[in-house]
């Protein structure tokens, strides 16, 4: 089986040049490599780290599972694993999914928790945290390239493709819109069904959008995605999957929301104009500009979620 040929590779890569990456690492921070590592082939999905008692001694694990690497080769799939949805989301290797990317890229994840782990960063219910993705980015920065280019030669060398499933590309990837716009509707197949988005920003490589169809479960989300996932959206699915009198009112992308402009909320069952005078991530201060002249003028701390669009 291809999978579990690419995942001796992966075994091979993170014992023979991440591992001696990370030893060089924690000398440079002074801190001793106490346990030994290995990586094995796991015939599952699961794909981790674990310190575990081996032979009376801890050792650093890691498991490569075949069905993770099998589940990935559809694209739609691999983009929904937190490795694949890290690749675009914080730009390593440039951004692009490609399969061979994103196998490379879970290499460095798993072995990311290994060093976490030695420096003490990683606690209880607190695993992806701030420490653990500046371990990753070192590790990147440090043996990234190194690590795809071995995984492409030795994969070549034994005749294995590091491809995505072609037939699924071609169903659920169309060719990219070419004259994209910010604010126009278009779909996008997320979670194994076609949903309604608005293009809320272009990026060089990505798109933002935030869905705003009424009938899928990631209604509301914002996400970021490579543009050959955005399609026209034909008028008779637009009708079925939004009211069209009130696609205005449609959520924001919150990213864009602009101090000192304009916006449309909901607040005491009434309709407000409203300026944005301060935010941060998740709120914003804003002044009430309508309403009944007590109301004119009042600063309030709403989310920025609330904040609408004033057409």
């Amino acid at each position: 089986m291809d999978h579990k040929i690419i995942a001796s590779i992966m075994t091979d890569i993170s014992e023979n040049i991440v591992w001696p990456i990370i030893h060089e690492i924690c000398k440079d921070h002074n801190k001793k490599v106490v346990n030994p590592f290995s990586a094995r082939i796991g015939s599952g999905a699961r794909t981790y780290h674990t310190l575990k008692r081996q032979n009376g001694k801890k050792q650093h694990i890691v498991t490569y599972g075949q069905k993770m690497l099998e589940d990935k080769r559809d694209y739609n799939r691999a983009v929904q694993w937190l490795t694949g949805r890290e690749i675009i989301e914080k730009d390593f290797f440039n951004g692009v999914a490609t399969y061979e990317n994103i196998v490379a890229h879970t290499i460095l994840h798993e072995m990311a928790h290994a060093l976490q782990v030695i420096m003490g960063d990683r606690t209880y219910n607190s695993v992806h945290n701030k420490a653990f993705y500046q371990w990753l980015k070192l590790l990147h920065n440090k043996c990234g390239h190194e690590v795809l280019n071995a995984l492409i030669n030795k994969s070549q060398k034994k005749k294995v493709s590091l491809d995505f499933k072609i037939n699924e590309i071609e169903e659920n990837n169309p060719t990219p819109i070419i004259n994209a716009r910010v604010g126009k509707i278009y779909q996008c197949y997320l979670n194994k069904q076609n949903a309604l988005v608005k293009l809320t920003k272009i990026n060089p490589k990505k798109f933002a959008i935030i869905v705003i169809d009424e009938k899928h479960k990631e209604n509301g989300k914002s996400y970021s995605i490579p543009k050959h996932m955005l399609d026209k959206a034909p008028e008779e699915f637009i009708k079925n999957r939004i009211d069209l009198n009130v696609i205005n009112d449609a959520p924001l992308d919150t990213n864009q929301i602009k101090i000192l402009k304009k916006y449309k909320i909901e607040l005491k069952k009434r309709t407000l104009v409203v300026e944005v005078k301060k935010k941060n991530r998740t709120t914003a201060i804003v002044e009430i500009l309508s309403g009944n002249d007590g109301m004119i003028g009042q600063k309030w701390k709403i989310p920025l979620s609330n904040l609408k669009e004033n057409n």
